[in-house]
């Protein structure tokens, strides 16, 4: 058994040893060049060719321009890489390609720190990519225990004032296609600072490092074309039409960062107890004298003239003009003229106008005009009544039952002697 053992080990060694070596030898791979003032990509081009492998690297990371003069005679590639580039970048190896990335920046670098001689204290600074070193500009900075928030600029620039009265303050920071970061601040400073963003890995069906590269270099704007595409596809024209376009890219950037609260009081979706973070946090209570925008309400929500939800409202709804709910409504919404709900309604829907709800309405849907609904599980008692699935009652001048292939209108009463319902 001690024989095995101590075998067992030194062959674990061995194997180690190799695949170290192994893993080490196109960096260390002696190769001979003489340029005098060639592209850097070209440069490149050739060691490729000389050594048999590929370069990988973010097309935005390399200026195109710099031209190389180097002589050098059977010297380990990363030699010649490291008198090529400066000390902010780094080399892998990866199966047969050699990966060229910048060095990750410190996540949090704090330029200056001055003390505070007001009631607030001032952070301000610039959000970059960790890798390309670039300015991110429209990225989201927030205080997530006191709700204090604000967006760089086109720059990448932003301004955030703080309480001095906070015991601590920790700053997050989010942007779409990057990772959150949080990080803790002195409180009573104003401060100067750098953060640091890393992009989400996104993942290729390929499986060679030079296309997952290039492939991160030019689809990831496309991805945020995407989600910025899919995102006004899901907004409502009167979510567009009522908030800012800043607001609107705090909810993509923040969409993972939602807060409790007990009451929130609004004037206007851009005025409120909550500042610019209401669309973030769902209340037990919300008041608004005019318009409010919230990320959901579990108790009340009153509005003089509209309430906008972007998740979910529950128990009692009451809007002067309309209501609009992202998620679902659980309980009684009541809207002076229009109600619509993206989700499902569990409960009582009644507008002057028009209830439209895009899932399921398991209760009652009452109109002047119109109703409709996906699903319905209970009444609708309006002047046109419309469902894809029907299991309940209508009650109006023309209920209509319409499915993708066929259309039934039925007068006055609809009632489930038949259940007309579709999968």
């Amino acid at each position: 058994m001690y024989l095995f053992r101590h075998t067992l080990l030194f062959l674990i060694a061995i194997l180690w040893l190799s695949v170290s070596t192994q893993a080490q030898q196109l960096l260390n791979k002696p190769l001979s060049i003489d340029v005098q003032k060639q592209g850097i990509v070209d440069v490149l081009t050739i060691l490729s060719n000389k050594g048999n492998f590929n370069f990988s690297y973010n097309s935005k990371i390399i200026n195109k321009d710099t031209l190389i003069t180097l002589s050098a005679k059977d010297k380990p590639l990363v030699r010649i890489l490291e008198t090529m580039f400066s000390d902010g970048y780094e080399f892998k190896e990866s199966g047969n390609y050699i990966i060229i990335r910048r060095k990750p920046i410190t996540t949090s670098n704090i330029i200056a720190k001055s003390p505070s001689k007001t009631d607030y204290f001032i952070i301000d600074g610039f959000v970059v990519d960790e890798e390309t070193g670039e300015r991110i500009p429209y990225a989201s900075i927030y205080d997530k225990t006191n709700l204090v928030s604000t967006l760089s600029d086109e720059r990448g620039y932003f301004v955030l004032k703080l309480k001095n009265k906070l015991n601590t303050s920790e700053i997050s920071i989010s942007k779409q296609n990057y990772q959150d970061t949080s990080i803790k601040i002195s409180v009573g400073l104003n401060q100067q600072v750098s953060f640091a963003l890393a992009r989400k890995s996104i993942q290729s069906k390929r499986s060679e490092p030079l296309a997952v590269q290039r492939i991160i270099g030019d689809s990831t704007e496309c991805a945020e074309e995407i989600a910025s595409d899919n995102e006004t596809k899901k907004q409502h024209y009167l979510n567009r039409l009522f908030l800012s376009s800043k607001r609107r890219i705090q909810n993509i950037n923040m969409s993972n960062f939602i807060a409790n609260r007990s009451f929130q009081l609004s004037v206007i979706p851009m005025i409120s107890t909550r500042g610019n973070m209401n669309h973030q946090i769902v209340s037990r209570t919300s008041i608004n004298l005019l318009g409010g925008y919230c990320a959901g309400v579990n108790w009340l929500e009153i509005g003089g003239l509209f309430n906008i939800d972007k998740k979910n409202v529950q128990y009692l709804q009451l809007g002067g003009l309309f209501n609009l709910v992202g998620g679902d409504v659980k309980g009684t919404q009541v809207g002076g003229l229009y109600n619509q709900v993206l989700g499902n309604v569990d409960g009582v829907q009644v507008a002057g106008l028009v209830n439209i709800t895009d899932q399921t309405v398991d209760g009652v849907q009452i109109a002047s005009l119109v109703n409709s609904s996906k699903k319905v599980k209970g009444l609708q008692i309006g002047l046109v009544n419309i469902a894809h699935s029907f299991d309940g009652y209508g009650i109006g001048l023309i209920n209509i039952v319409s499915t993708p292939n066929k259309k039934r209108v039925y007068f006055v009463f609809r009632w489930p002697k038949k259940k007309w319902i579709t999968a």
